[in-house]
């Protein structure tokens, strides 16, 4: 990063310092591995913690233009800033992305995300992945996606088993030059973490219809707000 880029939050050194600081306190608080661990991560993190730490830093940036700045001193901005750097650390380029989101959401809307509500929320995306949120991005308004991406689901009004819908929403993914994953892996987390309601995807096996993807009851109350939540906020806002 040059001396050139601006800095988050009083200056882009101390806000690093704290993100490094976080990364080796969880790291020494992990049981197993603990302070050698810690000062073994020491030495990786030029070449990746210290990285991807910046990386969230400067994508939030830009989200904030034209914000008043006494909003980043709020409490539940400094919270998601906290929270969303030791989730960076762990986190890959597409996902530190929707950290980014998050926070700007924090410091611009402070009547939607109040304190706790934000560490409830972030505890939430902290233990998602990237692929997670884009699944969820296609659940919540499949009408929009189709129209982002050009690609048609499949709108019967159910399935016979959990595999076929499985299968096409793997397939939607793909066709829209988006990785997969393990759809049927992905699917079973959002519906443990609540944000899809109870319709069988982490069984083994299914003997009831499923809801296609473009049903409305498939996300919960839970899994909009999450998807509001990481979702950027636009520019007007």
């Amino acid at each position: 990063m040059s001396n050139d880029e601006p800095h988050l939050l009083g200056g882009g050194d101390r806000i690093v310092d704290h993100g490094r600081t976080i990364a080796l306190a969880a790291a020494g608080a992990i049981p197993i591995l603990g302070a050698a661990a810690a000062g073994a991560l020491e030495l990786a993190w030029p070449s990746r913690w210290q990285n991807r730490v910046e990386r969230l830093l400067y994508r939030v940036q830009p989200l904030l233009d034209g914000i008043n700045a006494s909003a980043l001193e709020r409490d539940d901005v400094a919270t998601a800033v906290a929270l969303a750097l030791r989730s960076a650390v762990v986190s890959t380029d597409d996902k530190i992305t929707y950290l980014a989101n998050a926070v700007a959401n924090v410091a611009k809307h402070p009547d939607i995300w109040e304190h706790d509500t934000v560490v409830i929320l972030m505890r939430t995306v902290d233990q998602l992945t990237a692929t997670h949120f884009r699944v969820l991005d296609l659940l919540v308004d499949p009408t929009g996606w189709i129209t982002r991406t050009g690609v048609l689901l499949d709108q019967q009004p159910g399935y016979d088993n959990l595999y076929r819908l499985t299968d096409d929403i793997t397939r939607a993914l793909q066709q829209a030059g988006i990785a997969s994953g393990d759809t049927a892996l992905v699917l079973g987390d959002l519906e443990a973490l609540g944000l899809l309601n109870a319709v069988g995807f982490g069984a083994p096996e299914a003997g009831t219809p499923r809801p296609s993807p473009l049903s409305p009851e498939l996300v919960t109350t839970l899994g909009h707000r999450v998807h509001l939540f990481v979702t950027a906020p636009t520019p007007d806002e």
